[in-house]
């Protein structure tokens, strides 16, 4: 029996100043599927075109002003092969068993080279620097870890600096240029090798190009240069701390154009409110204050946000939480008689959230529930998803919702960017605490009396 395999063929075709990108994709065993043709921004996957196998397996895309950039082949579970498009023919075969990959082309070939190396160096780096912190020093075999770790360092920098000179015209070579990195000396320590990164870790790139938006690589290297300033032993509020320390350090270099630098914002502020950093996004808001910084829609976004996070701060009121129960009765919280409230932002498609409620259904059960009442607000829009999650999830709570989704009013007023979220509210319905997950809920229900530890 054959492989189950993708064969992906694209080719551009000049036929007036526009571009038409004809892809053609076969899944061998004759697979019939929904497969979408996607573009990155970012860490984000945009899609172009959608279309479904025929009764042979085959799909056909033709795009007309198809972007340079990096795109995926989606179908199933977000699954795919990822290449790169720059006005020039693509041919690639995926075996959809194995992952494996096999590009005609020279680009997406040296693409694919450039991702196995990237791993290949981290991995051995590590090894090799985890070697440097706990081997004796004053073993002989230390000397040719020491060697090792330059050499290491030194072939892979010349491999970037290869690809860049054969791919100085395209996309691949600008992505190649960003993977550059300092040289780190071997008699540093763990602790000496994280500060040397730190203050060298954009020497010999800047996040400037704004062709590289529509690739992943911006969004890696934020990460891999942020998480320099993090450590596992960090509180949250030490961990905001760290991160905006770590943004500071980066301004200079991603303030060079304007695209891009908005770019990296709407990055950072998206992934800072999944986590519920609050104190970063304020941070972040601070940069917009100066006119000069972005555009006016964006800034007045942004700054929109911070004023609602602000005025959910721990301390302030909360506002009205109104919505209607799965029966069709309407609700409102100023009934409730509880000292204590714990409001759920949730959403049945939401995988955290699906994650999180039988969780809080065990914690819940050892609290005075003559102190505390429970609100889920779901933020789906079609009943039957939400009641039936109602069911399966059995949270003892009052279930109400707007079937409105991320539209509803609750959402905006309660500056909710993402689910889920908690919120416990006390007397006089104060916010008492807005914790991340069951054990941030857990310390604060047993500091305020609600549960015995």
């Amino acid at each position: 029996m054959r492989t189950p395999t993708l064969l992906l063929t694209a080719f551009m075709l000049l036929a007036s100043p526009a571009v038409v990108a004809q892809i053609e994709a076969t899944f061998s065993a004759g697979t019939e599927t929904s497969v979408i043709l996607a573009r990155y921004r970012g860490d984000r996957l945009v899609p172009v075109d959608t279309t479904h196998t025929d009764i042979r397996g085959r799909i056909r895309f033709e795009t007309s002003n198809l972007r340079p950039g990096q795109y995926r082949l989606v179908f199933g579970k977000g699954n795919g092969p990822d290449f790169l498009f720059h006005h020039q023919p693509v041919n690639l075969q995926f075996d959809t068993a194995t992952g494996t990959i096999l590009f005609a082309d020279t680009l997406n070939e040296d693409y694919q080279q450039m991702l196995l190396k990237e791993d290949e160096n981290r991995k051995k780096l590590s090894l090799l620097e985890n070697l440097l912190d706990e081997y004796p020093r004053d073993d002989p075999f230390y000397q040719k870890i020491t060697a090792q770790y330059v050499k290491q360092q030194i072939d892979h920098s010349a491999y970037l600096s290869g690809l860049i000179r054969r791919h100085h015209t395209d996309l691949l070579g600008r992505m190649a240029r960003m993977m550059k990195k300092p040289f780190t000396a071997p008699e540093l320590d763990q602790k000496g090798r994280s500060l040397y990164e730190r203050e060298h870790f954009w020497d010999l790139n800047e996040i400037d190009d704004t062709t590289l938006i529509a690739t992943n690589i911006y969004p890696r290297r934020v990460i891999e240069f942020l998480t320099l300033y993090s450590n596992p032993e960090y509180t949250k509020d030490e961990l905001q701390a760290a991160f905006i320390q770590g943004i500071e350090a980066m301004l200079p270099h991603i303030s060079h154009n304007q695209r891009v630098f908005d770019f990296v914002m709407e990055y950072l502020i998206g992934g800072f409110e999944q986590f519920g950093f609050e104190e970063v996004i304020q941070y972040l808001a601070t940069l917009y204050q100066n006119e000069s910084c972005t555009d006016a829609a964006s800034r007045s976004k942004l700054v929109g946000k911070a004023e609602t996070i602000k005025r959910m701060a721990k301390g302030n009121s909360a506002p009205p939480l109104q919505g209607n129960t799965p029966e069709g009765n309407p609700f409102s919280m100023e009934n409730l008689n509880q000292p204590y409230t714990l409001v759920i932002f949730w959403a049945s498609w939401c995988t955290h959230c699906n994650q999180l409620l039988p969780q809080l259904s065990n914690l819940l059960a050892t609290t005075d529930r003559q102190k505390l009442e429970v609100v889920a607000f779901s933020l789906d829009t079609n009943s039957n998803d939400w009641e039936e999650s109602i069911t399966r999830n059995a949270l003892q709570c009052i279930n109400i919702s707007e079937l409105k989704g991320w539209d509803s009013q609750a959402a905006s007023d309660w500056g909710v960017f993402a689910t889920p979220t908690l919120f416990l509210l006390g007397p006089g319905r104060k916010i008492v605490a807005k914790p991340y997950n069951t054990d941030e809920l857990a310390a604060e229900l047993v500091k305020q009396g609600i549960m015995v530890q």
